[in-house]
């Protein structure tokens, strides 16, 4: 009770002070105080974490959920509300609301006894390796075909509507196999680790050959991201199968790829040919040479609070809420023939035209077109429930750590792109729980332990 209480203060205290704030005259403060309630949330959630848990873990969704959500939201805010503050209220507000769902969401049922005194599953090496044979063999398969078909993709000199066309050329199932890949490797590796021995060196050439194997394979189609999403699913992988890494020297690490990652964006941003366009049109929003600096950094990332804010801008005045129609449109994507995504609906509602597969609607966007803002809060939630069961699921179970590891990439991805809407998650989702179902154990009888997590 008094962590509820602790987080009501802190949680108010934004909200109170920045209401001072606009009541003196600053109608758009309001937006710094939402992205600063944004900020409290995701803090209070990490260190409850840090103080609560016996054995505190970088991957827990206590701690990645709330990162992954001030980058790609909080960068935006700032970026959005130099230009546009006047839309960005109810988007911040939207964020938030998500946010809270998941926090709470992965606290459900957080404290789960797991006896050990019944027996263990002794699983058989050669059929796990002939399932991840198979998956990976179709995979390859489905990448010749599409070699053959329309090249690579990935070296098209127009990248994003060279990429879109060349899944029309092959079909979005041929991506969704080339995707299943992934599963594989991580079916591999986990049951590697804890199952069969661990990584001994005379396999170290070999699971990183498999390793370059997948993350090209997940490359051709031309999304670069998939490819980095794969190295963070392994790492988490690791983390849960052979080493834990240190909470603060993880942190340490992320923090550091942030800033290389900002710079960099803001390096390639001022090394394009029209970055002078980019300046000038920046500089009339902002009242400094920081904060200019910071607008370029931060721009790429900011699209996806964009595409949250364009998404309130019509809904549900021009585009009604669908009340479950964003997920069911998903299997319609899948289909032969041009079907197309939630994401390329707002971008026709909008009368906009630039390219690619349309708005980056987001989840929490996805949420809000469906049943508004209580969708936002119950999807949140019920995400954010299983992200948490199968965490929890990860720290004693293999088969749970593949689950865990795949569903941080789709959390992360999702996040940003939406998840409801893309039918690739549910699509591997289903092949991923029918390959651990395959996967078959039989029992060893051991002695009568019992722990608590």
């Amino acid at each position: 009770m008094k962590y509820v209480l602790i987080f009501i203060i802190l949680f108010s205290l934004p909200l109170v002070v920045g209401g001072g704030v606009v009541f003196i005259g600053n109608p758009y403060a309001i937006n710094y105080v939402l992205g600063f309630a944004l900020l409290v949330l995701g803090v209070f959630s990490i260190c409850f974490h840090l103080y609560a848990s016996s054995s505190p873990n970088i991957f827990s969704p206590q701690v990645i959920v709330p990162v992954v959500y001030i980058f790609i939201f909080g960068f935006g805010i700032f970026n959005n509300n130099i230009r546009q503050p006047e839309l960005l209220t109810l988007p911040i507000l939207i964020v938030v609301v998500s946010l809270l769902g998941f926090v709470l969401g992965c606290r459900i049922k957080s404290r789960v006894k797991l006896y050990n005194n019944v027996s263990h599953l002794i699983y058989d090496k050669k059929s796990v390796y002939i399932i991840v044979f198979f998956v990976v063999f179709l995979s390859m398969l489905a990448a010749v075909f599409m070699i053959l078909k329309v090249g690579l993709p990935f070296l098209y000199e127009d990248a994003v509507t060279g990429r879109l066309d060349a899944r029309r050329a092959v079909s979005s199932w041929t991506i969704y196999i080339m995707r299943s890949s992934q599963i594989a490797f991580f079916v591999f590796l986990a049951f590697k680790l804890k199952e069969f021995g661990g990584v001994k060196r005379k396999d170290i050439p070999f699971i990183a050959i498999f390793w370059v194997l997948v993350a090209f394979i997940n490359l051709i189609p031309g999304w670069r991201g998939q490819v980095v999403f794969f190295a963070l699913g392994t790492l988490v992988l690791i983390n849960f199968s052979y080493r834990k890494f240190s909470f603060f020297k993880a942190a340490f690490f992320g923090i550091l790829m942030l800033v290389i990652t900002v710079g960099w964006g803001l390096y390639r941003r001022l090394s394009e040919a029209d970055q002078s366009a980019s300046v000038a049109f920046l500089s009339q929003f902002v009242d400094s040479e920081f904060e200019l600096v910071v607008a370029l950094a931060t721009l790429s990332v900011s699209v996806y609070m964009f595409g949250l804010m364009k998404v309130v801008e019509i809904v549900p005045n021009v585009f009604s809420h669908t009340y479950g129609g964003v997920y069911l449109s998903t299997w319609a994507t899948a289909l032969p023939g041009e079907s197309p995504t939630i994401g390329s609906q707002i971008m026709e509602a909008l009368e906009l035209d630039f390219g690619g597969a349309g708005i980056n609607v987001t989840f929490p966007g996805e949420a809000y077109i469906d049943f508004g803002f209580v969708g936002v809060f119950l999807y949140s939630l019920i995400f954010g429930y299983f992200l948490g069961l199968a965490y929890r699921a990860s720290l004693y179970s293999t088969k749970g750590v593949v689950v865990y590891s795949y569903f941080v990439i789709t959390f992360i991805v999702g996040t940003m792109t939406g998840v409801l809407g893309q039918a690739i998650y549910t699509f591997n989702l289903i092949l991923l729980f029918l390959v651990l179902f395959l996967i078959k154990g039989c029992r060893y009888q051991y002695a009568n332990t019992s722990r608590a997590q």
